[in-house]
C-alpha cells in the first residue's frame, strides 16, 4: 500500500494539464467571485461547454455517452441556476470543479488519475451540499459516505498494484489471485456513490437540504459517477471474476 501511494504521487508530477483543470477552473472563478451570480453562471457555461465539446469530439463509445450525461447535461443544468440574484459566492467555482472532475474520470488511464478526479468530485460536491439551509448534518453524512467510497477504491487499487506492479487501469485485466476482492471493493465503492439500497443513508438528506438548483445535479449527474465506474471496471475485471 505504501509503495503504491509513493509511486502514485511520483506519477502525479507527470500528469498532463487536464488532470489539474478542475482546480485551475475553480481558481479562475474564485478570482472573480465578486462578480454577479448571473455573469459567473454564463462564464461557467462557456468553460464547461468548451470542455464538453473537446471531450465529446475526442471520445467514443461509453465514454462519449457519459460526456452527454456529465458535461452536456451539466451545462444545461447550469442554465437553470441563472435566475439567482446577488453574488452567490462559492457556488460556481465548486460547481465547475465538480463537472470538470467528472469529465476527467472519462479520460483517466491510471488508477491515480481516476482516484484524483474522484476525490475532487467528492470534495467539491460536499461543499455544494454544505451550502444548503440546515445542511450541516446532511453534508456530514454525505462526506462520511464519500470518504468510505474513496477508501474502498484506494484499497482496491493498492491490492491491484501489489499483484501487477502497475498503476495503469488496463493492468487490472492481468489480476488473477485477488480479482474477486478487488472487484468487490470497487463495486461497493460505486454503489455507495450511486445511493443504492442499503447504502443510500446519505441520499435523502443531501437531496432535501441542498440548494434547490443543486439537488437535481446530485440526482441526475453526480450519482451517475458510480454507474460509470461499475461499467468500466466490470468490463476490465468482469472476465476474471466471472471465471471464479
Amino acid at each position: 500500500f505504501f509503495i503504491y501511494i509513493t509511486l502514485s504521487f511520483t506519477e502525479f508530477f507527470s500528469f498532463s494539464y487536464y488532470a489539474l483543470l478542475p482546480v485551475l477552473a475553480g481558481t479562475l472563478l474564485f478570482a472573480v467571485d465578486w462578480l454577479p451570480a448571473k455573469l459567473k453562471g454564463f462564464l461557467s457555461i462557456i468553460i464547461v461547454g468548451a470542455y464538453s465539446y473537446f471531450m465529446y469530439t475526442g471520445l467514443t463509445g461509453i465514454q462519449q455517452l457519459f460526456v452527454i450525461m456529465f458535461l452536456i447535461g451539466g451545462t444545461i443544468q447550469i442554465i437553470g441556476t441563472l435566475n439567482y440574484k446577488g453574488t452567490r459566492r462559492g457556488f460556481y467555482p465548486f460547481l465547475v470543479m465538480l463537472l470538470i472532475s467528472l469529465g476527467n474520470l472519462l479520460i483517466s488511464t491510471t488508477t491515480l488519475q481516476f482516484f484524483f478526479a474522484w476525490e475532487i468530485m467528492a470534495v467539491s460536491s460536499y461543499f455544494l451540499v454544505l451550502r444548503g439551509n440546515k445542511s450541516l448534518k446532511a453534508s456530514l453524512s454525505y462526506i462520511i459516505f464519500s470518504l468510505a467510497s474513496g477508501f474502498l477504491m484506494l484499497g482496491a487499487f493498492a491490492l491491484a498494484f501489489k499483484e501487477t506492479g502497475n498503476i495503469s487501469l488496463d493492468s487490472l485485466a492481468m489480476i488473477t489471485n485477488n480479482s474477486v476482492y478487488i472487484y468487490g471493493m470497487l463495486v461497493l465503492s460505486f454503489l455507495i456513490k450511486s445511493g443504492s439500497i442499503g447504502l443510500h443513508i446519505w441520499l435523502p438528506g443531501a437531496y432535501s437540504e441542498s440548494e434547490d438548483d443543486f439537488s437535481p445535479i446530485i440526482s441526475s449527474i453526480v450519482s451517475k459517477a458510480g454507474i460509470f465506474g461499475l461499467f468500466i471496471f466490470s468490463m476490465i475485471l468482469g472476465p476474471q471474476v466471472i471465471g471464479k
